[in-house]
């Protein structure tokens, strides 16, 4: 029996992985607010400007549900707003009180 080799060109898989981390660290290092949810809500990664605003550590907040943000009834409306604007696809801009930590 002879071996057998298998060769796959993986150039483009690494050269997309290369501008992915690109797009991350352009997103983190941004003054604005820039999170990123899942379709559920929960918060998958935020930026060092939400850390900053927000006064959460990224550890604290990711794998929260981003409610928990929401410092009034009004707060919650927009963020179900944002949510649905999210899973159609859309873009959408809004201020927001949030709460803060405690302490």
């Amino acid at each position: 029996r002879r071996p057998v080799y298998v060769m796959r060109d993986v150039t483009p898989q690494r050269e997309a992985e290369s501008r992915a981390e690109e797009l991350l660290q352009a997103i983190d290092q941004s003054p604005d607010w820039v999170m990123l949810l899942r379709a559920d809500g929960a918060i998958e990664r935020v930026n060092a400007g939400v850390e900053r605003s927000s006064g959460y550590p990224r550890v604290e907040l990711v794998g929260t549900q981003v409610r928990r943000l929401a410092a009034t009834r009004h707060d919650e409306s927009v963020l179900s707003q944002l949510l649905e604007a999210g899973r159609e696809g859309r873009a959408r801009r809004e201020i927001l009180s949030i709460r803060r930590p405690a302490g």
